[in-house]
């Protein structure tokens, strides 16, 4: 079950009456005046849960008023026959209340909210437990791709205690997620992103559309890397991967290094592939068993791992991807300049050196440039505007939101003609305004994206056709 919070802003909420599915919280700390608890009792057909959330647990009330208005607002709640009662879980006479909730023939969720990364939550779980409550609620913030791990052994810990846990934090939005697929009695989202209460929380038709809101098996992929939830990857994957097997589920997991990528891939036994973003590409490569693509070894950097029994098999699709654009718009004998010398950037001088475009690097490190390829032409950084190029490749991740104000161009070199653009987020880079204003065609991120994942997706559906035929 998906639970809906809402504050004064929000209603009315008219899918609350049609949708039995649907749990609605009321977050009494976020109404200036009492709620009116008949009235959305009746205008309500699935659960209720009434709310009092104080500051300290990421609420709006102070907590000296939860045995005040707070406490007052919950009982009027109750008495207006309202499903769960919140309580906190450092609340005074706990028992107490807890006792008259379920009295009254209803029940309690049993709430702990941390709002720094790295809390040890392990110990509010255990003195939840030790309670009656009917529900406990243990709410973290996300820190690290190690937090993924942790959520699957509280859930372990808790047994069969209803338990829902999960991070805040926009990078760690597949918390929620999984958070149903573990077992979680109802998992949180907004009416929809604008009115999110709570860092992380996404939509109700984003839950349902993407993710679904089943518990128990799944199939899974994932995007890697870190910022990680503004990716589009689950929502072009995901369509097809359910179209096979509607169990599948594609999630964005934050990972920052060797260690943490490494520790996602063991935390999920589920996980069948996984695409590769920044800053992971090199460490996803020193991790592979094997390449699917011979000429991809030789890059250092990969976006794709496909599970081989105990191992990882890999795949680099921006480098299939590049040929593609490179072929269809750059002249056979036009120089290509590369901005940056990443995985990324590695990928496309091997599209050119293998499509025959001559080609030129330049990266503001020096060091980077040790190990290019014969025949590919170091560009100091200095000079990275001089003239002789005539598509520009921007393989960096300047300009990329939230810093969509960077350019790593400061004008549009004379003979350029072409710009291909590989950020999507924001639409328009800088570096693309600057391209349109000297009349230079440009070639978004978006479009990169989109060849890059249709070969992806194509060897997702394959691992995923072969796992569902072995089942």
């Amino acid at each position: 079950m998906l639970c809906v919070s809402l504050t004064a802003a929000d209603l009315p909420f008219a899918p609350a009456r049609h949708d039995t599915a649907l749990a609605v919280e009321v977050r009494l700390d976020f109404f200036e005046e009492d709620v009116d608890a008949e009235a959305l009792r009746a205008a309500t057909a699935g659960p209720l849960l009434a709310t009092f959330r104080s500051r300290h647990h990421f609420g709006r009330g102070a907590a000296a008023d939860r045995d005040g208005v707070g406490l007052q607002q919950r009982w009027a709640c109750l008495a207006a026959d309202f499903d769960w009662i919140d309580l906190e879980l450092d609340e005074n006479n706990l028992a107490e209340k807890i006792r008259v909730v379920q009295e009254a023939g209803k029940k309690v969720v049993l709430s702990h909210h941390s709002l720094e990364a790295g809390v040890d939550l392990e110990p509010f779980l255990k003195q939840a437990l030790a309670t009656k409550a009917d529900i406990i609620k243990i709410i973290g913030t996300g820190g690290s791709g190690a937090d993924f791990a942790g959520q699957r052994h509280l859930y372990a810990l808790a047994g069969e205690r209803p338990l829902v846990h999960f991070y805040m934090g926009g990078d760690f939005y597949a918390s929620r997620v999984l958070a149903l697929r573990y077992g979680a009695p109802f998992t949180f989202v907004a009416k929809n992103e604008k009115a999110a209460v709570a860092p992380g929380q996404i939509g109700i038709e984003t839950m349902r559309g993407l993710f679904g809101d089943r518990a128990g098996h799944f199939q899974a992929f994932a995007v890697l890397g870190r910022p990680i939830a503004h990716s589009r990857s689950p929502r072009y994957h995901t369509p097809a991967l359910r179209a096979i097997n509607d169990e599948a589920l594609f999630v964005p997991l934050p990972g920052e290094n060797d260690g943490e990528l490494q520790q996602l891939l063991a935390t999920f036994p589920e996980l069948l592939g996984a695409a590769v973003t920044k800053p992971l590409k090199e460490a996803a490569a020193r991790l592979a068993d094997g390449y699917l693509h011979p000429e991809a070894g030789s890059l250092g950097a990969v976006n794709t791992l496909l599970r081989d029994g105990s191992g990882w098999r890999a795949a680099n699709t921006d480098y299939l991807a590049m040929q593609d654009i490179l072929a269809r718009d750059v002249p056979a004998d036009a120089v290509v300049r590369v901005i940056g010398y990443g995985g990324l950037g590695k990928a496309v001088v091997l599209a050119c050196r293998k499509l025959g475009r001559p080609v030129e690097v330049t990266n503001r490190s020096v060091a980077k440039l040790h190990d290019l390829p014969d025949g590919v032409t170091a560009v100091p950084w200095a000079e990275r505007h001089r003239e002789g190029a005539f598509a520009l490749v921007q393989a960096t991740s300047v300009g990329m939101s939230p810093h969509q104000d960077a350019s790593p161009l400061e004008v549009i070199p004379n003979g350029v003609g072409l710009l291909i653009e590989t950020i999507y987020n924001p639409a328009e880079t800088r570096l693309m305004q600057k391209a349109a204003a000297a009349g230079v065609r440009v070639v978004d991120g978006h479009v990169l994206f989109e060849k890059q994942a249709a070969h992806q997706n194509r060897l997702f559906r394959e691992a995923l056709s072969a796992e569902s035929g072995a089942d």
